[in-house]
């Protein structure tokens, strides 16, 4: 390629063009930011240029279409004239607005000598992969021979939503999954040495692909290398200029909808490490993190959501993290938008994030999941993020797919233990928890159950004790030690009503009968096993945003 700084530049435009694609579906205000008449004036007129294309779409008529082209041209003149007296005040909006990209030059100076981009703009029938460095004079670019459509189809297939109870991640083959995709990182090994960060920026459909669980010369990328995301290159001043650099006090919710049994004792245990209290259940409502966030902005530093969260594909700034129903038990119209199978009101959406000012110096979406089950182009998935990211946090940890189990909670307490010492940024923090999780063996794993059970006992959770005592039976079963995994579920058993609970008692007896069927074997127990090396435990969760 003659000019890759061009095609550079060229992938960063067509990036911020899609996501101004999706701003442009819908109105939103800028939290203080929109007191202004000059904000009021461009929300008028960028909904003005709306109906305008609206009409112009739907016109049939040669003279009406000139019209209305001519009209459109008059008001983009007026509202380019607005984004000009507003990039004074607040220049990230109007980028935001403008799809602004950030140039290679302007790239390079804000990048440490160990700091790699890698960026990925893929095309019908082949995928660009741009490398730059801050000591580099101009990018890297290999070509991937590899049709959109193929790698849209692999990931439906591979990383869609669950059925039937079951996720197709869980099931990866992992030789496979290197054959198909290993050349997609391949080129780093001449881009980057040992340790240095790397920054992936992916593009359509890889944005739901874990590049970080490719292996790299016999290794898995992220041990080779600290590895964080960015929606594209042109976020990371935005994300560098929010930073707090202080990690001192915490807003925990959890289990919102009441059925996340592991993210509730996983937020316990988060609000514990803070000297915090969990808002869990009925008490993660939505109007309490506007709220704290309005009153009280400058003490939050971490927000941590143990929640589901769902993204809508045809209106990408109502994704969302799903929140409990409000107290004053308002009802929903029937009229109103559905994410799901649940009101749009319920949830936290992108809109509602770029209607707040936030300096909180991280966000934590824990158990949300992407919903893969409708891949369509453009970078919609990041729409969420980029809304937290503009309402004031450099960065957002994110899974890939919802993992509500106590692999997730083993992640949790690793990440934020190694964040709070000193000097450790938060890739290294990610890097360090998704490596622990990959190495840990049963029996540490059953140590963690242990002391999360002695957590809960004071704090009601009777469920979540239950669910992490069966969960120490299965390690145990993992392990080979089938009478001692026997001797737990008749506990649990003993202590269940089959009434109350008949899916649950059957599951525990079928796992019992299975346990005493193998109990006469002269199986040596091996708690040295490494349970949670697939990649479905710990390669969902990425860090987007700011490194630091």
């Amino acid at each position: 390629m003659k000019r890759p700084d061009e095609a550079f530049g060229y992938a960063e435009r067509a990036r911020s063009r899609a996501f101004l694609d999706v701003l442009a579906l819908s109105v939103w205000v800028p939290g203080a930011r929109g007191e202004s008449t000059a904000f009021t004036e461009e929300q008028n007129l960028a909904l003005k240029l709306r109906l305008l294309q609206g009409l112009l779409r739907m016109s049939e008529h040669e003279a009406q279409q000139r019209m209305i082209r001519s009209e459109i041209q008059a008001t983009h003149e007026q509202y380019n004239l607005i984004l000009d007296a507003l990039e004074e005040t607040d220049p990230e909006y109007v980028s935001l607005r403008r799809g602004t990209p950030l140039s290679f030059e302007e790239l390079q100076t804000m990048s440490p000598n160990r700091i790699v981009l890698v960026e990925y703009f893929t095309t019908d029938d082949v995928t660009l992969l741009f490398g730059v460095r801050a000591d580099w004079d101009k990018p890297e670019v290999v070509e991937i021979k590899r049709p959109l459509s193929d790698i849209r189809d692999y990931v439906t297939n591979h990383f869609g939503p669950e059925t039937a109870g079951n996720q197709p991640v869980r099931q990866l083959d992992l030789d496979e999954w290197q054959q198909e995709f290993g050349e997609f990182i391949d080129p780093i090994k001449d881009w980057a040495d040992p340790g240095d960060y790397l920054y992936l920026v992916p593009h359509d459909a890889l944005h739901y692909l874990p590049l970080h669980a490719l292996k790299l010369e016999g290794q898995y990328l992220i041990e080779r290398n600290p590895v964080l995301y960015t929606p594209s290159a042109s976020v990371l001043k935005y994300c560098q200029a929010k930073r707090k650099g202080r990690r001192d006090q915490a807003l925990v919710l959890g289990d919102s909808y009441g059925d996340l049994v592991h993210a509730r004792a996983e937020a316990l245990a988060v609000a514990q490490a803070f000297g915090t209290q969990a808002y869990l259940g009925q008490a993660a409502q939505k109007s309490l993190v506007q709220n704290r966030l309005k009153e009280n902005k400058e003490a939050i530093d971490v927000l941590h959501f143990a929640c589901h969260g769902r993204f809508h594909h045809t209106q990408p700034l109502k994704s969302g993290i799903l929140m409990a129903p409000e107290e004053n038990g308002e009802e929903s119209s029937e009229y109103e938008p559905k994410l799901g199978d649940l009101p749009v009101s319920r949830y936290l959406t992108a809109e509602d994030f770029f209607g707040m000012e936030m300096q909180v110096d991280l966000v934590m979406l824990s158990a949300c999941e992407s919903g893969v089950s409708d891949i369509r182009p453009g970078d919609e998935l990041f729409g969420l993020m980029r809304a937290l990211i503009y309402a004031g946090t450099p960065s957002v940890v994110m899974s890939l797919w919802s993992v509500d189990q106590i692999s997730s909670g083993i992640f949790m307490q690793t990440f934020y233990k190694v964040l709070k010492q000193p000097k450790t940024t938060k890739v290294e923090a990610l890097q360090t928890a998704q490596l622990t999780l990959k190495e840990m063996t049963a029996r540490e794993a059953i140590d963690y159950c242990q002391a999360t059970i002695d957590l809960l006992q004071n704090a009601g959770e009777d469920e979540a004790i239950h669910a992490l005592t069966e969960d120490m039976a299965d390690l145990h079963f993992q392990a080979g030690n089938y009478p001692e995994a026997v001797k737990i579920y008749e506990a649990l058993l003993d202590k269940l009503d089959p009434e109350a609970g008949m899916d649950k008692y059957q599951a525990l007896d079928v796992a019992l009968a299975r346990c005493e069927m193998l109990t006469g074997q002269p199986v040596k127990p091996d708690y040295n096993n490494q349970i949670y090396s697939h990649p479905f435990h710990w390669a969902p969760f990425i860090l987007v945003g700011d490194w630091q």
